[in-house]
């Protein structure tokens, strides 16, 4: 399975464009890193 179980978010009623397809920004404060959390996906 992909996705968190059974919800895939493949239906575009549920991720529209105009909401999920902008920019995303970090922000953070002077003496603190921004970061971000991502997988890591094995190869095959």
């Amino acid at each position: 399975m992909k996705g968190v179980g059974p919800f895939t978010h493949a239906d575009a009623r549920d991720r529209p464009p105009r909401v999920f397809g902008g920019r995303n920004t970090l922000h953070f404060a002077a003496g603190r890193m921004p970061y971000a959390l991502l997988p890591i996906i094995p190869g095959r």
